[in-house]
């Protein structure tokens, strides 16, 4: 009798990922991260969420690794049209270290954001940030492709039988991608609760107060983060960041950290529930969590006397608390027309910056610091500070805090190039001996462009012989400006765009920092300025680099500084754009170079009056 042929094992197709980042240093990068998974494949990659969403509708995609902030359409305006055309599509937000980056990517979550991957700094490593995104992304890809099969059984859960004594602590789990299970179960909690609450979430810890304020902020329990040897106080939540590695919460309510271990460290959900019972009294509730723990947490939880509900019981109602959490922040963006019109007006006027309804998140998330320290109760209150007279400098503040800072050294590259290979040799050779060269930054945020193009004159300093080159940087951020003049930067920072050759040869370190030579710095000079201000006593520049500012104004500002930008400049001059900009059907001050992206001179009308 001939044996049953035995049925191939076909593997599972691999994850497809489209990336979305405008910054083509960054969508590279993580493009080649996957890539060298052989269970995921990149399938698209874009540079905004308008791009995203055309793609989209061509492309199937299983994962989402969407920037926040981007020109044309950034990825909070982006999220919900996404996931309205795919609504099982996982979106993966990529976000700073910092605290708005935190906080958007939060807020994202309650929208409907699957999970949060943070972007490399100076603390986060290379390998652990690909370490962290591939297995977010194939994580994210199972799942997806397992709620797309039919259910072929319903499984009733079970939880474990209560314990006999009171509990004196509820200690609640969760790894990441939690937020939105523990905004439900503090909604669920609300105010009549008799014990105290810790709260564990693996998060960075850029990440962890701001979580807490979320929580709050849903008005049933008042939640902080936790410190170490603080006094929990009944029905009070305290939110346990991962310091040293893991988490805990003595059962006499005083915090306190447990040694940290191997890759558990990043886990904190089973450590919490694991460490806790140790203590005396050893009556508490472990809450759900996720993560590598395999249960040991809960399992000593549960040894000790204690309750731990099943954790698959969470699930059940995250797709509920996505919806009511898109609710809840669609409420906290009301704000009236007057209060709404009084930041438009102000932004548009004082930076040309435009804001439309659909960017309320911005107002938000930016200007919180300020709420905060003018103890002032919303936006609307700001709103009316603002009209008042004599608050010039706070007016300076919220139009600072509004701007974007987006920057890094060579962005885009072939700008440089041009300017290297071609701009500076022919400039010089058509300009007298002794009349300088004037290069002018028009946006030039924490200096990197700047700084660019004075690394590219020193590297040829062979061929400009003794001709002087002045360098100048603007920029209407008065923090900004200083940032620059100091030329200090993240490791993150340095390793955007930097070859290593101009790392090792212009730059020392500092500490966790990198600071440019003093003799680099000396070649730029950074100054305060508007361009919506008169740009006369600026003087005259051979070449401009304006990229990546007008992609923020509308076309009236884009026409008014392009022809306040061409009469600072002589015929033969040049201008550069960003690659989404374009001086087409805007003003016809400039032309654009032939085969050459990017990259515009005088109209033959406008280098004629510049002769003359």
């Amino acid at each position: 009798m001939t044996a049953p042929a035995r049925a191939s094992v076909q593997p599972a197709p691999a994850v497809r990922v489209m990336v979305c980042d405008d910054s083509a240093v960054i969508r590279g990068a993580v493009a080649r991260m996957l890539d060298a998974d052989p269970e995921v494949r990149v399938v698209a990659r874009v540079a905004n969420g308008q791009l995203a969403l055309d793609e989209l509708r061509r492309t199937p995609v299983d994962v989402l690794v969407l920037d926040i902030e981007m020109p044309v359409m950034d990825g909070m305006t982006a999220l919900p049209l996404l996931l309205r055309t795919d609504s099982g599509l996982k979106i993966i937000m990529a976000s700073t270290l910092t605290t708005r980056g935190a906080d958007i990517a939060l807020r994202a979550l309650r929208l409907g954001a699957a999970d949060y991957v943070p972007k490399p700094s100076a603390v986060t490593g290379d390998e652990t940030f690909r370490r962290e995104l591939v297995e977010k992304v194939k994580g994210l890809g199972r799942m997806r492709r397992r709620l797309a099969q039919p259910v072929r059984e319903t499984v009733a859960l079970r939880l474990r039988p209560p314990a006999i004594t009171a509990p004196r602590l509820l200690a609640v789990g969760s790894s990441t991608g939690g937020p939105q299970a523990l905004f439900t179960l503090v909604q669920g909690l609300g105010r009549t609760l008799n014990v105290p609450v810790v709260m564990t979430q693996h998060m960075p810890p850029t990440f962890t107060p701001i979580l807490a304020e979320h929580i709050s902020k849903l008005g049933a329990l008042p939640c902080a983060e936790a410190k170490e040897g603080e006094t929990l106080a009944r029905s009070a939540g305290e939110f346990l960041p991962p310091v040293g590695g893991s988490d805990a919460a003595q059962c006499r309510c005083r915090v306190r950290w447990p040694r940290a271990g191997g890759d558990a460290d990043r886990y904190g959900s089973g450590r919490s529930c694991r460490h806790a019972p140790r203590d005396r009294g050893r009556r508490q509730c472990g809450g759900p969590g996720r993560g590598n723990q395999r249960g040991l947490g809960h399992a000593g939880c549960g040894g000790a006397g204690g309750t731990v509900p099943c954790r698959a019981a969470v699930a059940a109602h995250r797709a509920e608390a996505a919806r009511d959490a898109a609710d809840a922040t669609r409420m906290s963006h009301a704000l009236s027309s007057a209060a709404f019109e009084t930041f438009a007006t102000l932004l548009k006027s004082r930076s040309g910056l435009v804001i439309g309804p659909d960017k309320l998140y911005l107002l938000e998330t930016r200007l919180a610091s300020i709420l905060k320290r003018e103890r002032l109760r919303d936006l609307a209150a700001l709103a009316e500070r603002l009209r008042a007279p004599g608050n010039e400098t706070l007016i300076r503040q919220v139009v600072e805090a509004m701007t974007t800072n987006e920057s890094f050294f060579f962005r885009d590259d072939k700008p440089f190039q041009h300017f290297r290979n071609q701009a500076l040799p022919r400039m010089l050779a058509s300009r007298p001996a002794g009349s300088p060269l004037r290069v002018w930054s028009a946006a030039s945020s924490s200096g990197q462009e700047a700084y660019s193009i004075a690394m590219i004159v020193s590297e040829c300093r062979a061929t400009i012989g003794g001709r002087r080159i002045e360098i100048i940087g603007t920029d209407l951020a008065r923090d900004q400006v200083e940032r620059a003049r100091q030329g200090l930067y993240t490791q993150f920072e340095v390793q955007r765009g930097l070859p290593v050759q101009m790392l090792m040869r212009y730059f020392q370190k500092e500490d966790n920092f990198w600071r440019i030579s003093e003799a680099i710095r000396a070649m730029v000079q950074y100054r305060e300025w508007n361009l919506l201000a008169d740009l006369r006593p600026l003087g005259q520049f051979d070449v401009v680099f304006c990229r990546n500012v007008l992609i923020y104004f509308d076309q009236a500002t884009k026409a008014k500084v392009l022809d306040a930008v061409a009469r600072q400049m002589p015929a033969d001059g040049l201008l550069y754009l960003g690659g989404a900009e374009t001086v087409l059907g805007i003003s016809s001050r400039f032309a654009p170079l032939a085969m050459e992206r990017g990259v515009y001179g005088l109209a033959p009308a406008t280098a004629a009056r510049a002769t003359g």
